[in-house]
């Protein structure tokens, strides 16, 4: 049924749009014609029936939606439920069960920021929508000058006026007086105008009048908008005058489509369903993730709200479920490489071959947190090499560096960061406050090798999906 109602509003939209046209195209004297009229205008009779064919000219006003409705529109959605939640988290974890000296409501106040910002303004943005279509409907509320015939005189002879009508009075077909000052009470076709100049500037956003002239205009036309010969509702006579035949009254004519689009609920643009996309998908994790993750690492360690908690956690909009599925997996596997090589190799090389383990049970202390040092070090580069360069790696479906290449202000961050980085465990000040001692050789040779595996895998994988879902993200 709502499809049947879609369409018979859409064929009533084009019809009218046709009559504008048709209106256009053909000689004032046809015109009158057309609608049973003359010069002398309806009779009483003639007005009824043509109000009951073609409606009263009247702007329909929906309901109006009150604030307490506009207010919770705007800021419940499934991507703010999301940032309560994670306000909800914060204010628990670092606020309320924080020791005293650690307290620290920042992230709380900054979330909660964001929200009251977001929400303010799509709350502000739908009230202004809402007055709008309110401002286009009184723009309306005046009288205009109409021919109307009132019958025969004693000598038999029709008795025709000007009279100054309220505007919801117009019927389509009347015949209607224009002069400077006066805002147009329908869709019209000029049927004689001397000097008629008018603005439109509340319809087209045109900031200077526009001619009108009586002229019929050729055939294949598909914008009324851009004709000479018709006037708008709610234009304004600048100057000269006119006399001009009502084509389209009420929510038929561009201004009621206008305001009739004004007070519908708008549709989701691509931005709000990638949105919403995003946060079910947010949510879905979170419900099944964050028990499963505090569970394990609650008996595995003792320990339910901080290491993971405090983690960031990166999140992507449309495909992001099927990248975390083929690209996610990748860095884990090279996180695992590097973790044995400097575990089981590279390090236990720096000490004549022990390992960690080895070296504490030989109660070799200083070896041991050394060992941790550069084991720390190496890890801490390699994690800033490898997230770095995937920044290049996932912002194109090409080979970067090769086929395509990033800002050369991106290019230059990404390599300074890394540059910076990479000295930072020389350096003896930052080396031990972040307590790393600075890699020797081999680690930065097995360094380059597992860069260039990682980047190739990337780009491996990264062709496959493309290849399966035609787009990177």
């Amino acid at each position: 049924m709502a499809k049947n109602l879609a369409t018979q509003t859409m064929t009533r939209a084009e019809r009218v749009k046709r009559r504008l046209l048709g209106g256009a195209t053909k000689a004032p004297e046809t015109l009158l014609i057309q609608y049973d009229n003359d010069t002398l205008g309806y009779d009483a009779d003639q007005v009824y029936e043509m109000r009951s064919l073609y409606g009263v000219n009247i702007i329909t006003k929906r309901d109006k939606i009150s604030v307490f409705r506009r207010l919770w529109g705007a800021f419940i959605n499934p991507f703010t439920v999301v940032l309560f939640v994670l306000a909800a988290l914060s204010l628990v974890t670092d606020v309320i069960i924080a020791d005293p000296g650690e307290k620290d409501p920042t992230a709380v106040i900054i979330v909660l920021s964001m929200v009251f910002i977001s929400g303010m303004l799509n709350f502000v943005q739908e009230l202004r929508s809402g007055n709008a279509a309110d401002k286009l409907s009184e723009m309306v509320e005046t009288t205009i000058d109409v021919a109307r015939r009132y019958g025969a005189g004693g000598d038999g002879e029709t008795i025709s006026e000007k009279k100054e009508i309220p505007l919801d009075e117009i019927v389509v077909g009347d015949v209607i007086h224009l002069a400077a000052g006066d805002i147009i009470p329908a869709d019209l076709r000029i049927l004689a105008a001397k000097d008629l100049f008018v603005s439109q500037s509340s319809l087209t956003g045109e900031s200077e009048p526009v001619e009108k002239n009586s002229g019929p205009v050729p055939g294949k036309q598909t914008n009324p908008l851009d004709l000479d010969n018709l006037a708008f509702m709610g234009s304004t006579v600048v100057s000269g005058s006119a006399t001009a035949l009502a084509l389209a009254v009420g929510d038929d004519t561009v201004l009621g489509g206008i305001a009739g689009q004004l007070q519908e609920q708008s549709p989701p643009t691509s931005f709000d369903k990638g949105v919403r996309s995003v946060s079910w998908l947010l949510i879905r994790f979170m419900l099944v993730m964050v028990p499963v993750i505090l569970f394990i690492n609650g008996f595995t360690k003792q320990d339910w709200d901080t290491d993971y908690l405090k983690k960031p956690r990166q999140w992507e909009a449309s495909s992001i479920t099927r990248f975390m599925l083929w690209i996610g997996p990748i860095s884990s596997v090279f996180d695992i490489i590097t973790f044995a090589a400097l575990f089981w190799v590279i390090c236990p090389a720096l000490f004549g071959g022990m390992g960690y383990h080895d070296l504490v049970a030989a109660g070799m202390t200083t070896q041991a947190v050394a060992f941790i040092a550069f084991f720390h070090a190496g890890w801490f580069v390699e994690s800033l090499w490898s997230q770095t360069l995937v920044i290049h790696m996932i912002r194109t479906a090409k080979i970067p560096f090769l086929q395509s290449r990033a800002s050369w202000q991106v290019t230059v961050l990404t390599t300074l960061g890394m540059g910076f980085g990479t000295i930072l465990p020389f350096v003896a000040f930052t080396g031990n406050a972040l307590r790393m001692s600075a890699p020797g050789g081999p680690f930065f040779l097995f360094l380059a090798a597992i860069i260039v595996a990682y980047m190739g895998m990337v780009t491996v994988v990264k062709r496959l999906f493309v290849r399966r879902y035609g787009e990177l993200l």
